[in-house]
């Protein structure tokens, strides 16, 4: 098929193509453009919405939400050109508006995979529309356009016939050529001409089809705006070092107590799936790893029907809520076979300093098999005294385990004590405030608690007023919290069996109200502590600071959903609620 009157291979079309490469409505038989992928792709990506995105342009709810909202206008004060004017130049070049034009061309499905078998990678990008000659005539006008410019030459002007198809190369950077209403491109002659001759003739056994690590995958929907698979063991085959950090996560004990262990082994998965969901008001981002090892680090993770934590029901104005599943015990039992040896002697300090809140025994043996591994976890606004309101007031947070045996919960409000002693022993040593130890009763039980001294009348309120812990053992729950105010509202809702049902994974909901409303009651210390610690301009830390409040505006929350699916499976949501 030729066009006539110039080729179909330009490097300042290459932007406008690799947006159409966002698009693709997957089908389930020949129609799958990744029938025309490289069997050893080790990347692929396809986009089911992007075709209707574009046909609602600005108008689409997320866009509009967006350009609504205090971060859209933040946005667009900093952006050089505004979307419409920037729409009406690629009009202008184009000849008809832009945005229906890509939901055309994209219309039928478009995909991209990349290849790491040669010295650097290589894409492979098909992309089919539903107007063969709205294609042609789109391509001759960008092409006429770059010509009346100088930007195109002869040679670049001559298209070269490819098994009967009009093929374009230009300096081995950039090749593609049509069939029918698709685009075929890569950025490697020999990968255009497999695809033309999988395009012409199935190549069922060179096709990523033909891959039984993608086709175990669970490939996007029509609810879904993208779907991206990646084989990780490809590219440690490719280039061992790539995936270091990554793969070096498994390895780290502060990744699993940090992230948990369920997240942090889906680094160690051989292949991972994204999906991203967007609608008028949420975008959503699943992750799913799939090979997880099952065996090294197993008791790491949650059983699938794991009874979950005990979490207190959201009251308004939470922060912060969520369980996590953190077993100590297990990290100290597997430590020797999962950690590097430069680890080990971390373990023995660790173990040696705990010893002396515990009366000198290992930890390791007794009191932390007695921790259940699900923790709840709660964020909320401290209720200060007058005289202990600090200038800069953080929200508190509460910690909540439940304890298998029940003669090492008195022996954890034993260790509170002894590690408050220990603290003003040290702070004492450097001549700075220390903390009192006290008694309260929140109902029947009692509270242990530690305070600063009341800050002078001609003095500031420092930071660590923020600071007043406390604990309290409910029944068969220890309550560690950063703030007695908020210790005292968990043991109310724990005595009143006031809890969230139980969940089968890992979960943190960040509420952004409340999270606006500690940067906002902190905006000048913010944009200080940017001067003065990060060597902004005042100038810029506002900025900065203005950009986040804009940002925290726009949304109403965040949560984090952490799964052990299978044995080898694990997933990770990320949810974002706008306003």
């Amino acid at each position: 098929m030729r066009l006539g009157k110039a080729p179909l291979m330009l490097t300042p079309t290459l932007p406008l193509f690799t947006c159409l490469a966002l698009g693709f409505a997957p089908q389930a038989t020949e129609g799958d453009l990744a029938r025309l992928m490289p069997h050893s792709s080790f990347a692929f990506l396809e986009a089911p919405g992007l075709s209707e995105l574009c046909a609602k342009g600005l108008e689409h709810p997320l866009i509009a939400r967006f350009l609504e909202s205090p971060v859209g206008a933040f946005a667009l004060q900093q952006a050089p050109i505004q979307p419409e004017a920037a729409l009406a130049i690629a009009e202008q070049f184009i000849g008809e508006p832009l945005l229906p034009l890509l939901s055309s061309l994209s219309a039928g499905g478009a995909a991209i995979a990349i290849d790491l078998k040669h010295a650097g990678p290589v894409f492979s990008l098909a992309v089919r529309g539903n107007d063969e000659e709205r294609l042609l005539t789109t391509i001759e006008t960008v092409l006429d356009q770059f010509a009346t410019q100088g930007k195109l030459s002869t040679a670049a002007s001559t298209p070269r016939a490819i098994r009967g198809l009009d093929a374009w190369i230009l300096n081995r950077e950039l090749a593609f050529a049509i069939e029918g209403t698709t685009l075929l491109m890569s950025n490697d002659e020999g990968h255009l001409r497999d695809m033309i001759d999988r395009a012409l003739d199935g190549g069922d056994k060179t096709n990523l089809l033909a891959r039984e690590t993608f086709t175990a995958s669970a490939r996007g929907d029509a609810s879904s705006f993208a779907w991206g698979w990646v084989d990780l063991d490809v590219v440690d085959t490719t280039n061992p070092r790539a995936l270091g950090d990554l793969r070096g996560m498994t390895t780290e004990p502060g990744a699993h107590f940090l992230l948990g262990s369920t997240f942090t082994f889906l680094g160690g998965a051989e292949r991972v799936e994204a999906r991203l969901a967007l609608a008028g008001d949420a975008l959503e981002l699943k992750l799913r790893g799939h090979g997880v090892d099952p065996e090294i680090g197993a008791e790491l993770r949650p059983a699938q029907d794991s009874a979950g934590a005990a979490v207190p029901k959201g009251l308004d104005g939470d922060v912060l809520s969520g369980a996590l599943y953190r077993d100590l015990a297990g990290l100290f039992r597997v430590r020797s076979e999962l950690f590097p040896a430069r680890f080990q002697p971390d373990f023995a300090e660790a173990t040696s300093t705990l010893a002396l809140f515990f009366g000198g025994e290992d930890i390791s043996d007794t009191v932390l098999p007695a921790l259940d591994p699900w923790i709840g976890v709660v964020s909320r606004a401290a209720q200060f005294d007058a005289n202990a309101m600090p200038d800069v007031p953080l929200p508190a947070l509460a910690l909540l385990v439940r304890i298998k045996d029940e003669s090492v919960g008195p022996r954890l409000v034993s260790a509170f004590q002894t590690l408050i002693g220990v603290v003003n022993l040290e702070s004492a040593q450097n001549m700075q405030p220390t903390l009192t130890l006290g008694l309260e009763l929140a109902g029947e039980h009692t509270v242990t608690t530690a305070r600063f001294s009341p800050p002078r009348k001609d003095e500031g309120v420092d930071i660590r007023h923020n600071l007043v812990p406390a604990c309290c053992l409910v029944g068969d729950v220890f309550v560690l919290g950063s703030h007695v105010s908020l210790v005292r509202q968990v043991v109310d809702q724990v005595s009143r069996g006031e809890l969230e049902p139980a969940t089968t994974g890992e979960n943190l909901r960040i509420a952004g109200p409340a999270v606006l409303d500690v940067v906002e009651a902190n905006r000048e210390a913010l944009v200080m502590n940017g001067v003065l610690n990060e060597g902004k301009s005042m100038e810029q830390s506002r900025g900065d600071i203005g950009g986040l409040e804009a940002v925290l505006a726009l949304i109403e929350g965040v949560s984090l959903d952490v799964k052990r699916l299978a044995a080898t499976t694990h997933s990770a949501t990320i949810h974002v609620q706008l306003k």
